[in-house]
């Protein structure tokens, strides 16, 4: 009898061991939710006065995006050019995919996004006390590279943490302009620019060339006490 009842509280113990080792992985596992928050980019832009405070793509779904197929060098039309990518060879892989991503959604002849979310970012190990820190770079080094993206006036980051590392990031684009409006102002200026490169290029000398662009621009910007774009004006 003693016997049976020493079986059965081990059997017991080993139950209550194996119950308590489960939820001590259940709760290894457990996601946290980092809350969003919203950044302003006015020191990447020379804007005072935008053109209202509102953001007018509200409730957009955000492409999704694995970071394994962001970590390596996705097409670009700047790849030729070191150094118009200069703060992006600067990342680490945590911040290289924020970086791509934004690039998937932003250089593109048609944008069809303005948010996008990031996942399987544990595998670099970026703890949360880091996630604003990197977060702020990866964006930071976008907009510092691409100053053609004239829409975006700054951004709500959000993301999640999986056993004790960031495994999610997303970042929306806050934006005055509607898509449809970004992608009719782009085309104008695309054209505008080729127009002008085109006409640079009858020029025989590489000093000449530039010449004519830089007579072109001075001709045509004007300035208005920093509101809106020189893109604007160059229209």
């Amino acid at each position: 009898m003693k016997s049976f009842i020493i079986l059965n509280l081990i059997g017991l113990v080993q139950l209550f061991l194996t119950v308590h080792s489960k939820a001590v992985a259940d709760e290894s596992n457990e996601i946290n939710i980092i809350p969003e928050t919203f950044v302003t980019l006015d020191k990447y832009k020379n804007v005072i006065v935008w053109r209202n405070d509102g953001n007018a793509n509200k409730n957009l779904q955000p492409l999704v995006l694995d970071s394994e197929k962001l970590t390596k060098n996705i097409s670009s039309n700047k790849t030729d050019n070191p150094s118009a990518i200069y703060y992006k060879n600067q990342l680490n892989k945590f911040e290289l995919s924020i970086y791509n991503a934004l690039e998937k959604i932003c250089n593109q002849k048609q944008v069809k996004y303005l948010a996008v979310t990031i996942t399987k970012l544990e595998k670099f190990k970026v703890e949360k006390s880091k996630y604003d820190k990197l977060v702020g770079r990866a964006v930071g080094a976008f907009m510092r590279d691409n100053q053609e993206c004239w829409w975006i006036r700054s951004y709500e980051k959000s993301g999640s943490v999986t056993n004790g590392y960031v495994s999610k990031v997303t970042v929306k684009i806050v934006s005055e302009y509607t898509i449809a409006e970004i992608n009719k102002y782009n085309s104008k200026i695309l054209f505008t620019a080729k127009s002008i490169a085109d006409q640079a290029n009858k020029e025989k000398t590489l000093y000449k060339k530039l010449l004519y662009i830089h007579d072109y621009l001075i001709k045509s910007i004007t300035y208005t006490e920093g509101e809106g774009s020189v893109y604007h004006n160059l229209l």
